[in-house]
């Protein structure tokens, strides 16, 4: 915004409010600002010579207001005369060049220096001298003083330093426009005093700031009753003077109680203004009855609350927690978050968060920022109006600490899940384990909100679950041991009764036997003393031959049933020794079961472990070690960790250059790859254009004063198409090499995009500006078929359709029939769209995003079905493999990531050895490799199939591990094996697609390089 000189003057009123409440000051109302009249003049002395001038000051000491409405007027008032100013008020957000850039661009685009926030932000991230001399060639068209203004410099130190986060590339910038004999802007930055020493982490700055440096004091008693008394009597409304003498109690001679002070006194207007209907004095009643200082934030903030309903309670709880944020030594601290953000953190839909944040800001209440003036979008930063409300509100307090008491626990779980994939700690058992399954059940953590504290919110929540199941597993396998257990303690009970009815039955017969004998013996007692009774001895015979009958069948019957128990004796005993069969092999099975997975665990912890070993034929053999593991225990060939080890160990084998294409002395923007075969072709910002077949370039264009910056081939191979900054199109036809290329007119035009057809002669082009072209190759003419208010950033072209697929910088994406001119919305993003690619069948579509992330679009099914996030910066570039398995995306970020489409939620394979930017990137023709142009003006070409680097890595090597090697890398208690030769036969079938001879538990997991073939 441009500040005039002159002053604006208010007409007192009773219907306004002349407390602001907690926000600052703005400074249309410096007329209401009192208290620091004496100071300013010194600040504005110490800019006015240095150019800059930092205010020091605890927190709630009112540095912004200061700011706004002293320092600021008194500048514009002492040096502006007839000039007018341009004042830059700035706030660090996500991307801190991003929104210089944009604040800067309504200066800019008036006066013809740059037309898109985009381009701006490009240079400023390519060359840090670059916004010196743009505020030098602003300060010239619009003859004009910049003012920059920073407020809360200490959100700064919310970011990780350094190089590659925007932060850090923002305040390098800033001192190389400071450090310049005549700056060409005056800064004013304000932070915390208890964040001053983190300004050592830049030296410049450090010097800087102790340079001209304002320690702003607190206010005397008397100025703090100027503060309170004079904007009531601004307005005409009296205040009694017991009011003002318990307010100055209130305050004590603590110096952050200014905004609560600010928020206590608007809060008793109110109350007295609805009371009173604005007549008579402010008196003691309406301060109590508001609760005074040391209740009426509180009060009021849950009076806020309490009028949302049970959702919009919900959604309040996590839009605080979210913005807020406790660090170390207990310190609370803003953080800003835009209302997208806060929508992905909470899964919540944004028009539900914007009507929380509105119910917060609205006048009157000012919770929240920005103030109610401004209108709302998605990308709007939302924070709380001053540190005091996390102080004074004992329900924000409770919610930063479970806030801060969630993320200790996220980041345990995290640093547990990273322990575990190198092979050093196992899963979790309760009570950690309860405690974490609590955890998740309460928070219900999002992906965005775990990415904000640790970048493996995946891992970590795959960790937890499988710890859940395994512990699971095993109990359930201990509930059926114990069931086991019981059972066969029955059986042996029952055996045990059966024995005893046998004794007894035994005892019964025993007894019988012994009446017998006692009565032979009285029969022969009686033989000796009575002859004469012979016949009764006759008929007691007979009776004992009748008794040995009932005897001998009682005998009898007595075998019978010893034999029948026998039987089932012997059948218990079987089923016993059969369950002890099946425990037994479960038990091998289970323990098999856990000795693969603690192999492929083992495997990824050395990967890891190889690339910190010095000798590369060391850390080569620990790599191809781990491949065996995996390949050996069913793992994925395709796994990010494997792949990591076996590239690197190679890399250091063949050493670091040897994928490294040198032919280029500046940028590669563009790369393009036959389909027929291997030739690949670059174009760079230094007018090269190579043909490169097996790694050896061939120069077929030199024009050192040309920059290009795209092309692309036609599906027959036949035509090159290569655009850039001029205003022509080459057309190479590739068949008769030796002709100069044809130079098609593009007048007025700088070519950003160019795109052929495989369905006929066409090609799309699309111009810096943002127009679409249509390029005839027969005819060789251009013709203009689109273009619309917002800038188009990117377009792709159907492979067997005439249609036309671009994003623009709002996030559209859309697609052109080139027969009918008939065009339809596909989808919306929340960012600009920056990159397209369309896969080789022609069913899907890949966006990449201004904030790194890439959006995967059904075209038949007309729905985004999935979104890949790791990126932390702008996608550049997209490209599909062959056969559609895999999608490649190439960072501002420096990295390369491979996205695998069939196993949608495995891990991407990551390559990040980059020195600077990846503009573009290619599969090969075979998609046996991919390809990157980079701006440190290399070309990179990475293996994409892992068995040939397992193979590669067999032929170079010349011995295996040692034992005691073995040892130190893999372990003591696993069995000792030859690396070298292991399964180079199944590494060969697997290559050729023949795994008849492969183990089925390989064969299950068939990784997608091999099915890419």
């Amino acid at each position: 915004m441009e500040i005039s000189s002159q002053s604006t003057v208010i007409e007192p009123s009773t219907s306004m409010n002349p407390y602001p409440g907690l926000r600052p000051f703005n400074m249309d109302e410096h007329h209401l600002f009192f208290g620091r009249e004496d100071q300013s003049g010194e600040v504005v002395e110490k800019l006015w010579q240095n150019h800059f001038v930092s205010i020091v000051g605890n927190s709630g000491i009112g540095k912004s207001s200061f700011v706004y409405c002293g320092a600021i007027p008194t500048l514009l008032n002492t040096y502006g005369g007839e000039q007018e100013w341009i004042l830059l008020n700035y706030r660090f957000g996500d991307q801190p060049v991003w929104g210089l850039a944009e604040m800067l661009m309504p200066y800019m685009k008036p006066v013809g220096i740059y037309e898109t926030v985009e381009e701006l932000e490009r240079h400023m991230l390519d060359d840090k001298a670059f916004l010196s001399s743009v505020l030098l060639e602003l300060q010239s068209a619009t003859n004009k003083k910049i003012l920059l203004f920073i407020d809360q410099f200490e959100e700064l130190f919310r970011y990780q330093l350094n190089l590659q986060d925007q932060a850090y590339q923002f305040i390098q910038m800033l001192l190389h426009t400071l450090q310049q004999p005549q700056p060409p802007l005056y800064t004013i930055l304000t932070i915390r005093s208890d964040f001053i020493g983190d300004c050592a982490q830049f030296p410049a700055l450090t010097k800087e700031v102790n340079k001209s440096q304002f320690l702003i004091p607190q206010m005397t008693r008397n100025e703090r009753r100027r503060a309170i008394e004079e904007p009531l009597k601004f307005i005409g409304v009296k205040v009694s003077s017991d009011l003002v003498d318990k307010v100055l109690e209130h305050m004590g001679e603590k110096g952050d109680h200014l905004p609560i002070m600010q928020h206590a006194m608007m809060r008793t207007f109110d109350h007295w203004q609805f009371v009173n209907q604005g007549q008579g004095q402010i008196s003691m009643k309406h301060y109590l009855a508001i609760g005074t200082m040391e209740h009426a934030m509180s009060l009021h903030a849950n009076e806020v609350y309490n009028g949302l309903d049970e959702h919009g309670k919900k959604v309040c709880q996590g839009l605080f927690k979210t913005i807020t944020e406790k660090r170390g030594e207990g310190r609370g601290v803003r953080k800003p978050s835009s209302i997208q953000e806060i929508a992905l953190v909470l899964n919540e839909a944004e028009e539900q968060v914007i009507k929380v944040v509105e119910v917060f800001r609205k006048p009157g209440t000012t919770l929240l920022m920005p103030s109610s003036d401004q209108e709302i979008k998605i990308d709007t930063m939302i924070d709380i109006s001053h540190e005091s409300l996390m102080r004074i509100w004992e329900m924000l307090r409770i919610w930063v600490e479970e806030e801060a008491e969630s993320v200790k626990m996220y980041l345990r779980l995290a640093e547990a899940a990273e322990m575990h994939q190198k092979g050093s700690s196992g899963l979790w058992l309760p009570p950690d384990l309860d405690l974490a399954i609590n955890w998740r059940k309460r928070q219900a953590p999002t992906m965005a909100w775990g990415l904000r504290y640790h970048s493996a919110f995946e891992r970590s929540m795959l960790f937890l679950e499988y710890s859940e199941q395994e512990y699971e597993r095993v109990q359930q396998l201990k509930e059926k041991q114990q069931k086991r257990r019981l059972w066969i303690a029955r059986i042996v009970a029952a055996v045990l009764l059966l024995g005893i009815v046998i004794a007894l039955m035994f005892l019964f017969y025993a007894e019988q036997q012994r009446r017998i004998a006692a009565v032979k013996s009285l029969e022969a007692e009686t033989q000796r003393d009575a002859a004469q009774v012979s016949a009764e001895l006759a008929e007691q015979s007979a009776q004992k031959a009748d008794s040995a009958m009932v005897v001998a069948q009682f005998q009898a019957q007595i075998a019978v049933e010893q034999s029948e128990l026998a039987r089932e004796q012997q059948k218990v005993a079987e089923e016993n020794g059969r369950q002890a069969q099946l425990a037994e092999q479960l038990a091998i099975d289970q323990g098999e079961k856990a000795y693969r997975l603690r192999l492929l665990s083992v495997a990824r912890s050395m990967t890891i472990k190889s690339r910190q070993i010095s000798d590369s034929t060391t850390q080569a053999l620990v790599a191809l070690q781990a491949y065996n593991f995996f390949q050996q225990n069913g793992g994925k060939l395709f796994d990010p960790d494997i792949y990591n080890g076996l590239y690197y160990g190679l890399k250091r084998l063949k050493k670091e250059a040897y994928n490294d294409l040198l032919g280029h002395q500046f940028n590669v923007r563009s790369i393009c790859a036959e389909r027929a075969d291997n030739t690949l072709y670059s174009a760079a910002s230094d007018g090269k254009i190579i043909r490169w077949e097996n790694n050896t370039p061939e120069l077929i264009f030199d024009s050192p004063q040309m920059v290009h910056q795209t092309m692309d081939l036609s599906a027959d191979g036949r035509y090159l198409l290569v655009g850039g900054a001029y205003e022509f199109i080459l057309l190479f036809d590739l068949k008769h090499s030796e002709q100069v290329p044809v130079s098609v007119p593009f007048e007025n035009k700088e070519s950003w995009m160019i795109k052929v057809g495989n369905h006929s002669q066409l090609a799309s082009v699309l111009t810096a500006t943002g127009e679409v072209f249509k390029f005839d190759l027969k005819s060789k003419t251009v013709e203009s078929i689109y273009k619309e208010e917002h800038k188009i950033n990117t377009l792709a072209m159907h492979p067997f359709k005439p249609v036309v697929y671009f994003g623009n910088v709002n996030g559209h994406v859309k697609c052109l029939d080139l027969h009918s001119g008939q065009i339809e919305d596909l989808f919306e993003i929340k960012t600009a769209a920056i990159t397209l690619a369309i896969d080789p069948i022609g069913e899907r579509l890949a966006c990449g995003s201004e904030h790194g992330v890439v959006y995967l679009y059904n075209l038949q099914a007309k729905k985004l079905t999935s979104e890949f996030r790791g990126h932390k910066s702008r996608v550049n570039n997209l490209n599909f493999s062959p056969k559609s398995k895999y999608l490649a995306s190439g960072s501002f970020d420096r990295t390369v990531r491979i996205w695998d489409l069939v196993n949608i939620n495995d891990q991407p394979v990551i390559l990040d050895d980059h020195k600077d930017w990846v503009w573009s990137i290619s599969f090969s023709g075979d998609g046996r490799y991919l390809l990157a142009g980079c701006k440190d003006n290399l070309i990179r070409k990475w293996p994409i199939k892992i068995p040939d680097m397992a193979m590669e890595l067999n032929r170079l090597l010349t011995r295996n591990l040692e034992e005691q090697e073995w040892q130190t890398y893999v372990a003591d208690d696993i069995p000792y094996q030859k690396t070298r030769g292991i399964n180079n036969d199944e590494m060969e079938e697997l290559n050729r697609g023949d795994t008849s001879r492969i183990s089925p538990s390989v064969v299950d997991e068939t990784p997608l390089d091999l099915a890419d073939k």
